[in-house]
């Protein structure tokens, strides 16, 4: 404020004199930017017949400003991030619902026609059972294809190292990407919420690189140091700017963060055009860890 017209500051105060206010707020523009002033008057006592005095306070709200506007955004983004889960849970059972009618429906039906034909003396018993048997395959594969994809019991009864091992194999069959994994020889102590986070998190950095990065190679890797887990995943992707995922649409990434910082956690993404993308995750945990067997130690698919 220095070298500005007190006028200045007094003008949204007189504006607002005739309604009674005695304070206002106005902005100045500085070559540092636009700065936010409260300023307030209070009149002093004086004689009659001498012109009025007044004290006149300038207090600097700018920072004030931009901590609601932050704070502003902040709130449309997680209203935003609620609808976004909303639909994608939505979305889920759906495609839960969907797999359920469509595959073990369908064998439902069919097991209990064959049944009824064999009973009703239309078909061999013979081969009403094998049929039956077939079948019940069947419906034992969609199963365990419906299980994994809301949550693999591998991750329950062998923990995260099996986990991300079994997973990075079956992403890359799938998508056709070369994945490499360098995963720890020994099974961290890590609470479930933290072994979760942890798999979710490479579900949606492996689904984003075979979605959307053009990559033929993704690489992850998992480490256990004192007290932290860090979890890193790159690609060869064509990359894209860091304002493009702050200014994307899409709500995983957001969601990731959301999940990972309820727990302690940062998710750190360093990309450029035509230079790939690594995200980095990490998150408190225990220091000690169990051994795991050989044939669940981590491999390179």
């Amino acid at each position: 404020l220095h070298g500005c017209n007190i006028a200045f500051l007094l003008r949204p105060v007189m504006a607002t004199a005739e309604l009674g206010a005695q304070r206002a707020e106005c902005w100045l523009r500085t070559a540092d930017g636009d700065l936010a002033v409260l300023a307030a008057r209070s009149p002093l006592e004086v004689r009659p017949g001498e012109a009025p005095l007044f004290v006149v306070t300038a207090l600097d709200i700018t920072a004030r400003r931009r901590a609601e506007r932050a704070l502003a955004a902040s709130r449309d983004e997680l209203q935003a991030l609620h609808a976004s889960l909303d639909t994608r849970l939505e979305t889920e059972r759906a495609t839960l619902s969907h797999e359920l009618h469509d595959e073990l429906g369908a064998l439902l039906t069919a097991m209990k026609t064959t049944i009824y034909l064999a009973t009703e003396g239309r078909q061999d018993g013979a081969q009403a059972l094998r049929d039956l048997g077939q079948m019940t395959d069947s419906m034992s594969e969609a199963t365990a294809r419906i299980v994994n994809g809301l949550r693999p019991p591998v991750l329950d009864h062998f923990g995260l190292v099996a986990a991300l091992d079994w997973y990075t194999g079956e992403f890359a069959q799938r998508s056709g990407l070369a994945c490499r994994a360098r995963l720890p020889d020994f099974e961290p102590s890590l609470s479930p919420p933290v072994a979760l986070a942890l798999f979710r998190a490479a579900q949606e950095c492996l689904t984003n690189a075979g979605r959307h990065a053009r990559a033929s190679l993704v690489q992850i890797e998992l480490s256990i140091t004192a007290g932290q887990a860090r979890l890193e995943i790159s690609d060869d992707g064509i990359g894209c700017s860091a304002g493009a995922i702050d200014g994307s649409q899409r709500f995983g990434l957001r969601g990731l963060r959301e999940r990972l910082r309820a727990l302690g956690g940062t998710l750190v993404i360093e990309t450029a055009p035509g230079a790939g993308l690594r995200a980095c995750i990490t998150l408190p945990c225990a220091a000690d860890g169990a051994q795991v067997p050989p044939s669940l130690a981590a491999t390179t698919a």
